[in-house]
């Protein structure tokens, strides 16, 4: 079946913001807008979710709100005997970070809290996505130091069962520091047809 024009150009758009979007590791200074930020969170919770529960709870630190989280990176550090200068230091590369947590709703009878994780993850891509279509660079930071007492403490969990699932950098790329290149991907390595 041919694509008409209109479809030809979502694919173009689609495949040119997923291509875009990289693990940055150098940033500048320069801060994210408000409502960039605020933007490419809204895009996240478009994602699908089962049930309509919004599983996903989004903790922005900017600004002097970044000294909050390296403290308690600093303490989770300690107290995962690990260096506390260095999980210090993971705040300060870029002007911000969003702490992205997840928590099925309790009183929902069907709800599941692996769903609402899968939904959550969703809405991560999704928040990456919106991100490098606005030229804004990230990368998607997990590990046991985001897990931490002092880290869940910060972000005020609404219940034991929930889950922080990413601790997102962002900020716009250094422009001195160039990407690498993508590698070309083959989709029939991984894809096996049924039928």
């Amino acid at each position: 079946m041919k694509m008409d024009a209109t479809e030809v150009a979502w694919r173009q758009t689609f495949e040119a913001v997923a291509a875009s979007r990289r693990s940055v590791y150098f940033f500048a200074s320069t801060p994210v807008p408000r409502d960039v930020i605020e933007w490419a969170i809204r895009m996240a919770t478009l994602a699908p979710n089962h049930y309509k529960t919004r599983p996903w709870g989004f903790h922005v630190f900017d600004g002097e709100g970044r000294e909050a989280l390296a403290a308690a990176f600093e303490q989770g550090a300690a107290s995962l005997g690990q260096d506390p200068r260095k999980a210090r230091s993971k705040v300060y590369p870029a002007p911000t970070t969003i702490v992205v947590t997840s928590v099925s709703d309790p009183a929902h009878p069907k709800a599941m809290p692996f769903e609402d994780q899968l939904a959550t993850a969703a809405a991560i891509e999704n928040l990456l996505l919106a991100f490098s279509s606005a030229g804004v660079g990230t990368i998607w930071g997990t590990g046991r130091l985001i897990q931490t007492d002092s880290v869940r403490a910060l972000v005020g969990m609404r219940s034991p069962e929930e889950r922080i699932l990413a601790a997102i950098t962002v900020g716009y790329p250094d422009p001195e520091r160039p990407l690498p290149e993508r590698p070309e991907e083959d989709p029939s390595l991984v894809t096996r047809w049924h039928g």
